[in-house]
């Protein structure tokens, strides 16, 4: 009864949707509901109504850095594509489901700079901001000003940038329910000349070090700057290796693909055999950037 008061108020609700077609890696089994948020203010009340029913759900993006298991999720998955993006120099305010890459775009047309090494990277800007992505020498951290934030006991409010922990990889909106909303960027002054001219450069330069095609970029953190989680992949002898569909790839070693069959239960095995191996020759603990969501086989 409680899940068709969700559907009735959101008829959009699709049920038993394949979550690889939001992924990707393009694998995953279905979700039991599964709702596009185009309209971010819609996003408490979708909530709201979540708990009232104890439904279980989780919050993505663009599916750039999360792999869906085989079983898929037994609950309701939000894949946030609102899309608004609004520039009042030097800020920037975005709808956390704007592409990186747009925001990268308007930051541009605008004269304002400090984004372009991110050139490239997929995903959404609030996923982006939620685990702090970013490139060695620039972290979108850098440039948060503010962000509106939602979770079902304090609602919606907006949390200036001072009182969120930046760290690799992480901030500290993952270690409570905390759902990203919007954005304020704070850039400088720039060209737009001089930052296509970087773009450009950026962009030979990805292309040349990572590979193509269906996987999620890095799939583990790196340990430190000296011993990147590639390299150590690497030494450990696994660069190219293969289980079924799922590949390390030739080229960059912490890049996991798929590379037309693979299953997510394969790739989850491939980046475990990783971990061992690692652990095993140098003592050190991989930790994976990718979030893996949904029941266990």
């Amino acid at each position: 009864m409680m899940f068709e008061k969700i559907k009735n108020a959101f008829p959009k609700i699709r049920e038993n949707e394949p979550l690889k077609q939001h992924c990707t890696f393009r694998v995953g089994g279905p979700a039991d509901l599964f709702y596009e948020l185009k309209n971010i203010d819609e996003l408490p009340e979708l909530i709201r109504l979540a708990e009232e029913a104890s439904l279980p759900y989780k919050i993505i993006g663009r599916g750039s850095n999360c792999l869906f298991t085989d079983a898929g999720f037994r609950g309701l998955i939000v894949k946030n594509v609102s899309t608004t993006i609004r520039v009042e120099p030097p800020y920037i305010y975005a709808d956390g489901g704007a592409v990186l890459a747009l925001v990268l775009r308007a930051a541009v047309e605008h004269n304002l700079a400090g984004l372009e090494p991110l050139f490239g990277l997929p995903g959404s800007i609030g996923a982006a901001v939620w685990g702090n992505a970013g490139v060695p020498g620039t972290e979108v951290g850098q440039f948060v000003e503010s962000v509106e934030l939602f979770n079902p006991r304090e609602g919606v409010r907006t949390v200036p940038a001072a009182e969120i922990k930046f760290d690799y990889r992480h901030t500290s909106l993952q270690d409570g329910d905390d759902i990203v909303m919007r954005v304020k960027l704070k850039l400088k002054p720039g060209a737009e000349s001089r930052s296509k001219e970087e773009m450009l450069v950026i962009n030979e330069i990805r292309r040349g070090k990572q590979p193509a095609g269906m996987t999620a970029g890095s799939f583990f953190k790196n340990p430190s700057k000296d011993k990147p989680a590639g390299w150590l992949i690497d030494q450990a002898g696994l660069k190219g290796e293969q289980l079924g569909g799922a590949q390390i790839s030739p080229k960059h070693a912490n890049f996991f693909m798929n590379t037309g069959s693979a299953t997510a239960d394969e790739l989850i095995k491939l980046s475990q055999k990783a971990q061992n191996k690692v652990k095993e020759d140098f003592g050190i603990d991989l930790h994976s950037e990718v979030k893996i969501i949904g029941e266990a086989d």
